[in-house]
């Protein structure tokens, strides 16, 4: 081949020109390329970021009106930038991002640092992102490629144009992720050592720091030593930079990590009110909000006052259970010397144990290496359950013997030296404010630690002689009086299905006519059908409804013997009434929330709650609030409180102290249920006790003056206003339309003058006018009648 044109170095030539060429004008379109790439990925970065929308997710806790914490995070806020201590700032720095304060959102030195630890382990090791690079892949996607690494770099960039350096630092340390739910630096501060970051020690600030690499698996409650480790390399990093001095590395080098041990719930500190706020949060602002909301749930129990209802519902449960009798041994040990060693390590009052040897009077009990003598006269209530009981006469046991065989595993209360067993019966306790409806203390079952279900706010039962003051109210509305004469006498009524239907008292007998108060104060049940039959079962209805019952009701006869479920904090609206002057209450098992801005939501606390700051009453007292709807008049409600005294005085609860300026009401239905309601000026008591599932009557000669009546005694005996001067009037200052009258109790007419009557309450206009025979006149009656027989 012939070269045409030797100068221009022939095919060689060209080839090397074109090269040349190529190689100088290739970068122009790749250049052009990558910025338009780039100009592509900055459209899609995010222009403005807003920093606050990085918040940490604290948890929601509860709190009781008076700041006493009961379950759930220890904060709802974080502490502020500039109040953290500049050496808990320091080791992040030291950890992550010593150049955070001269590069300018990233870090060629740590870029190149990475890359060379990241070769020489042949895998990834290290990383090279800046804090600012990390707070920027916060308002990006997951996903792991180089378009999003370049998306981080850029948006970094942009942040660190608009934001200083200390917003962004503030930033990261408030929503870093630092292992087990903590988000920032004080969730973590609290979880792992449970103090305020500000009173963090120098190795526990570089143990924080070090979790960041791997919080799930650095952390020192996953893995102590590699936390150790990482609080090492921390403080090493420290001295280095000149950040610390050579003795305080050697101090925060030799201190140990101590984990704080965490728990969000005490389960002694009013477990029931924990259970409801939990419920409550989680219905009001979704499933999420316990553990992320940062909500304050302010619950309105007293803690000593809870805890002494709990103690009281508890004793009255154990005291009906061992009045029914012992069911038996709960198993038979099969290696005696294997139960033994498993059992050596209890403490407390109450402890298993296994009975070695049973004599008359004498039952040895081992508790692991150690036994114990228990005496007969301790634990004379033993006998069986099976054994047939009179209702006014308790049976006790008289030989350890017939019902211990050696063996059997027994749990022993070493304090009183006797057998216990699990009631098998459950209750409900419920004391509220009369004049705000602030719940003051409760109990919602005999083991409140074990159980989530809250029967004093989520319990329905039949209530028995405690809703007959529905009936009465409606009677004293309608112009009865509490000395109008009702029929106690044997009848027979026919119920909705067509089936014949006998009403009975509970003592089987009949008193023939009564006075209305009588037949209040007695528990009748006849007086009290006949009653609703003449005022409609509709009526009944509707006056349980403008007292505060919004369980369903079966408008039927029985219903005035409170046949229909209703729940405890329902029986408290219907008393409440009387002591409200007629106005309905309401009962709020929450007190209010408060959101991480400080607001407060579903504020149920009234101006007039005691239990309420003086700020927090005037800021209640500037809102205007409905005036509650009226249950009944003002003079009806007094005489029914007048009425239910009587039940104390002289009724079914007259085994309470005749000093104590109380009423109340007792109630049993059937067979499973007893109730008392114990009122005075300030405060109304719910009690129930019985069975769950119907399974456990409550016993021979059981009924809620028995049952459930000494809870209410043993909790009120400390608060219980007392007479003074031996003068026992009340309820007292009756309002303008209610007089007393003295009436003479078995005819229901007016007591001749000078002779005896009993002062009964009547609104005004609706006491008999006619006088009952004088007691000479009855006499003469008398003998004309004996008379007229001979």
């Amino acid at each position: 081949m012939q070269i045409e044109n030797p100068r221009r170095g022939g095919v060689l030539g060209v080839i090397i020109r074109a090269l040349f060429v190529v190689l100088i004008w290739a970068p122009l379109p790749a250049g052009v390329y990558v910025a338009q790439e780039l100009l592509s990925l900055a459209g899609a970065v995010p222009e403005v970021p807003n920093l606050d929308l990085l918040q940490p997710k604290f948890g929601s806790r509860v709190e009781t009106v008076d700041g006493w914490q009961l379950a759930g995070a220890p904060t709802s806020t974080g502490v502020p930038y500039h109040e953290l201590p500049p050496l808990l700032i320091a080791s992040f720095l030291a950890a992550e991002d010593e150049d955070f304060f001269v590069h300018s959102a990233f870090s060629s030195r740590a870029i190149l640092r990475a890359a060379l630890q990241n070769y020489r382990a042949g895998k990834t090791v290290q990383g090279a992102s800046t804090i600012t690079q990390q707070v920027a892949k916060q308002f990006l996607s997951s996903e792991k490629t180089y378009k999003r690494k370049v998306e981080e770099l850029l948006l970094a960039r942009r942040l660190e144009a608009i934001y200083s350096k200390q917003q962004i630092l503030d930033t990261y340390l408030r929503s870093v992720f630092l292992g087990h739910r903590a988000e920032g630096v004080t969730a973590a501060s609290w979880r792992y050592f449970a103090k305020d970051p500000r009173d963090l020690e120098l190795h526990e600030m570089a143990t924080i720091a070090g979790i960041l690499p791997a919080p799930s698996t650095l952390n020192p409650i996953t893995d102590p030593d590699a936390a150790k480790k990482q609080k090492d390399r921390v403080i090493r990093r420290m001295l280095e930079l000149g950040m610390i001095s050579q003795a305080e590395h050697d101090a925060a080098a030799d201190a140990e990590i101590q984990v704080a041990e965490w728990n969000d719930f005490n389960r002694d500190r009013m477990p029931g009110p924990v259970y409801g706020a939990i419920r409550t949060i989680k219905d009001l602002y979704g499933d999420e909000a316990w553990g992320q909301k940062g909500l304050i749930a302010i619950w309105p129990q007293n803690p000593v006052a809870t805890a002494r209802a709990r103690t009281s519902l508890r004793q009255a449960l154990l005291d009906l259970d061992q009045r029914q009798g012992w069911r038996g041994a709960p198993a038979t040990v099969v290696d005696a010397q294997k139960f033994d060693e498993l059992t050596s390590a209890q403490n407390g009052r109450y402890r298993v144990g296994r009975v070695v040897e049973a004599e008359r009077n004498e039952l040895t009990v081992a508790i692991g290496a150690e036994t114990q003598k228990l005496a007969l006269k301790d634990n004379a209530w033993l006998e069986p359950n099976t054994t047939k009981r009179h209702y006014k006469r308790p049976e006790y046991l008289k030989d350890f013997r017939s019902v211990f065989k050696g063996d059997e595993v027994v749990f022993v209360d070493t304090d009183a030296q006797g057998i216990v067993q699990k009631p098998a019966y459950e209750g409900a306790f419920l004391t509220v404010d009369s004049t705000s409806g602030r719940p003051i203390a409760s109990a919602g079952a005999f083991d409140v630690r074990s159980s989530e279900f809250d029967r004093a706010f989520m319990g329905c039962r039949q209530p028995g002689s405690v809703f007959k003051p529905v009936v009465y109210s409606e009677a004293l509305s309608r112009g009865i009086s509490a000395a109008t004469m009702l029929s106690d006498v044997p009848t027979q009524l026919e119920s909705s299905r067509g089936e014949i239907w006998t009403p009975r008292n509970a003592d089987r007998n009949f008193k023939g006519y009564i006075t209305l108060a009588n037949a209040l104060a007695w528990s009748r049940n006849i007086p009290t059908v006949n009653l609703l039959r003449h005022l409609g079962a509709h009526s009944i209805v509707k006056r349980a409804r403008k007292m505060g019952v919004v369980s369903v009701l079966d408008p039927t006869d029985s219903m005035s013997l409170g046949s229909s479920c209703i729940q405890p904090w329902e029986v408290a609206r219907i008393y409440m009434a009387f002591q409200r002057s007629g106005r309905r209450g309401d009962v709020h098992p929450h007190a209010y929330f408060k959101t991480t801005d400080g607001r407060v939501e579903h504020d149920a606390l009234q101006f007039q709650d005691g239990g309420l700051s003086m700020a927090a009453r005037l800021d209640r007292f500037a809102t205007i609030q409905p005036l509650p709807d009226r249950a009944t008049t003002q003079g009806v409600a007094f005489v029914m409180k007048d009425l239910l005294r009587r039940v104390v005085t002289s009724g079914t609860a007259h085994d309470l102290p005749k000093e104590w300026l109380v009423a109340g009401k007792t109630g049993t239905t059937n067979t499973y249920d007893g109730w008392f309601v114990g009122f005075d000026d300030h405060t109304t008591t719910v009690v129930w006790t019985g069975s769950d599932k119907n399974d456990h009557a409550l016993g021979k000669g059981e009924h809620g003056a028995t049952s459930a009546m000494p809870a209410f005694q043993a909790y009120y005996a400390p608060y219980a206003r007392v007479a003074e001067d031996g003068n026992v009037t009340w309820p007292e200052n009756p309002p303008e339309d209610v007089e007393y009258v003295p009436i003479d109790p078995t005819t229901g007419l007016r007591a001749p003058p000078n002779e005896y009557g009993v002062p009964y309450a009547f609104v005004k206009g609706s006491a008999p006018m006619e006088f009952s025979p004088t007691r000479g006149t009855k006499q003469a009656q008398k003998v004309d009648e004996l008379l007229y027989e001979f």
